[in-house]
């Protein structure tokens, strides 16, 4: 009975001891867990603590490097903004002081008439190769620069819906046209002497002066700038790049090299334009999104742009023999204001991205009903735009006399009419003798423009001295400003009405 109580109690010790350890183990088990858990919540959170800490301090590195960014940019943009105004401000200096541009034609002029006469006999071997088909295409080519084209592109540009760059173009051509004839007029270098060469181009072009060649100038400024426009935007595949700078190239060099085949430049005018140009170029490329913005969105934009057209107009230097060059400025300076003005008013309604966006996305140059679409707002533009030209004209021959008449403003109208009407000036210099317009250099072009010297005597029936308002350059700034005006605005309102 002992030994059977004693084998009882060892089994049930053994039971109890078991059903401890089991137990011991459980409890010991489960607080390791917790504990485990706990220092594994501990781990997670300090570790999100510090990738928290990181990503805050990555973050607070590249806010400041942002911001320091940011202000480099904004120094450049604004660095650069303040050159160009200088620099735009520095060439209206010159070109008003007549003592500046003055002294600077009497020391560039000798060398710019000897530089025509050692490239004369390079345009007449380039004018060795002759023929119909040539002339023909060459001529035309030389079009795509001229007044003709940009009346009917820059308004393409803004119907089709690519307003930024039309704004941008307009104002830009604006720039080269004032610039390049304004230093034609500071040099006052005539073209290659005719004969030896054959002037294989009629009308005004002949009577300019011919240093730089502003045809050049245009042609640099216009090609390079449609492709920089595009390409920072990734509008073309690489494919298309390629073949739309192969394009334009070719364009180009068949616009310079026609300058030398027709006979209106030699080849340091073509050089000079280029060089020009490519300033003229670089320099708009680093502030035409601000220029841009300015226009669209800016305080007293039309304000300053009419301030600015009388100083521009005013500061044109005078040449020494009258030409068509200062005309051709007032028309673009005109036409920029009217299209600053328009395109400011109505930016929100017509100008802005998302004003044509529909357009952009809709329009088709390859359908019959896209081309039908363009078509009649090209056909619907360019009525109105004339008929606003030629009413504001009318009105300015009818109201601008009696008004400055009542204001008391001695008044003057270089309103060209055929040369044989006037007897030309005599030159007053022997170097004057050597550089007489094309009309007078042998060549048989007829043209318009009355040729006049300083010394010659006042057409505008004014005396010398007196400072007299000049109708016909007040009339014609206006009818081209309402040329601008009218395609930025109202022919915006009547296709938006009929629904083109």
């Amino acid at each position: 009975l002992g030994s059977a109580m004693a084998a009882d109690t060892s089994t049930g010790s053994a039971t109890s001891s078991s059903t401890l350890e089991q137990l011991l183990h459980s409890v010991l088990g489960k607080a390791v867990h917790r504990v485990s858990e706990e220092v594994a919540a501990e781990l997670d959170r300090q570790q999100g603590t510090l990738l928290k800490s990181h990503e805050d301090y990555a973050y607070q590195r590249g806010y400041e490097a942002g911001m320091l960014q940011g202000y480099y940019d904004g120094k450049h943009d604004g660095m650069v903004t303040i050159g160009t105004l200088i620099a735009a401000a520095s060439f209206l200096a010159v070109t008003s002081l007549s003592f500046v541009y003055v002294r600077i034609r009497e020391e560039l002029r000798p060398w710019a008439l000897r530089k025509v006469k050692e490239g004369t006999q390079s345009v007449v071997r380039v004018q060795r190769i002759h023929h119909p088909i040539l002339d023909r295409y060459l001529k035309a080519i030389s079009m795509t620069v001229g007044v003709e084209f940009y009346i009917t592109f820059l308004p393409f540009l803004f119907w089709v819906g690519e307003v930024q760059l039309a704004r941008s173009m307009t104002l830009l051509m604006a720039l080269c046209v004032y610039t390049g004839n304004a230093i034609k007029d500071i040099i006052c270098a005539p073209r290659p002497l005719s004969p030896p060469v054959e002037r294989r181009v009629k009308g005004h072009g002949v009577q300019e002066y011919g240093m730089p060649s502003t045809h050049t100038l245009n042609g640099v400024c216009l090609a390079v700038y449609l492709v920089h426009f595009y390409y920072i935007r990734d509008a073309f595949s690489a494919q298309q790049t390629v073949l739309v700078v192969a394009g334009l190239t070719f364009w180009l060099v068949s616009v310079c090299w026609g300058r030398l085949y027709l006979g209106m430049h030699t080849p340091i005018d073509v050089t000079l334009g280029s060089i020009i140009g490519v300033i003229l170029l670089v320099n708009w490329c680093m502030v035409d999104d601000f220029i841009d913005a300015w226009v669209t969105e800016g305080q007293g934009v039309i304000l300053f742009q009419c301030c600015m057209s009388a100083i521009l107009l005013y500061s044109y230097p005078v040449p020494l023999q009258q030409t068509p060059s200062y005309t051709y400025a007032v028309y673009f300076t005109g036409v920029g204001l009217g299209v600053i003005s328009g395109s400011h008013r109505t930016y929100e309604r017509f100008h802005s991205p998302e004003a044509v966006a529909h357009i952009v996305a809709t329009r088709s140059f390859t359908t019959l009903a896209g081309l039908g679409w363009l078509a009649l707002r090209m056909v619907v533009g360019m009525i109105v735009v004339l008929a606003h030209k030629f009413a504001v004209d009318a009105l300015c021959r009818a109201a601008l006399p009696p008004l400055c008449s009542a204001l008391g403003l001695p008044v003057c109208d270089d309103t060209p009419q055929p040369a044989k009407k006037f007897k030309p000036a005599p030159p007053t210099t022997p170097e004057d003798k050597k550089t007489q317009p094309a009309t007078q250099q042998g060549d048989n072009s007829s043209g318009d423009v009355t040729p006049v010297t300083p010394s010659a005597c006042n057409t505008c029936g004014v005396e010398q001295g007196t400072l007299a308002f000049n109708l016909s350059t007040a009339r014609r700034f206006l009818s081209y400003a309402a040329v601008g005006w009218a395609v930025t605005e109202p022919c915006m309102y009547i296709f938006e009405f009929i629904g083109i």
